[in-house]
């Protein structure tokens, strides 16, 4: 499988939001990395990105593949967070795929992405859901 297809069939699992799919593209002990996260092994990476935003959706701006060293291949992208009240959080990055060996599996992930933004919505989010506890109880 070409590298490309591998990551167009992340995101397509990514936007279904299909756990199954995404941990079939990559091998077993594979991380990921980000700005807000850290690293973490891909399962929870994606769990934790699931739990914080109610619906998000990537679209794929532009590909750039890898020359140097391990295979590796980059799509820039935008993603689109939905906040509660239906309000839009838009992040433009890059995540780049490290290809396994074989090269019909990803080894890795480590997104790049200016993260200001992204921390403002998540302090909010904690305050409201913080602010709801207090009042139910």
């Amino acid at each position: 499988m070409f590298a490309y297809e591998l990551c167009r069939r992340y995101q397509r699992a990514v936007n279904a939001r299909d756990m199954d799919q995404i941990l079939d593209l990559f091998v077993p002990d594979a991380m990921a990395t980000a700005p807000i996260s850290g690293t973490l092994p891909v399962r929870e990476f994606h769990l934790q990105l699931f739990r914080h935003n109610e619906r998000g959706m990537t679209q794929l701006r532009n590909v750039f593949d890898g020359l140097m060293g391990e295979r590796s291949i980059a799509l820039q992208f935008d993603y689109t967070w939905t906040r509660e009240g239906d309000i839009p959080l838009v992040l433009q990055g890059v995540t780049i795929f490290d290809l396994a060996g074989t090269k019909d599996k990803l080894a890795g992930l480590t997104m790049i992405y200016d993260a200001s933004e992204l921390r403002k919505y998540l302090a909010g989010q904690q305050a409201s859901h913080a602010d709801r506890a207090a009042r139910s109880a």
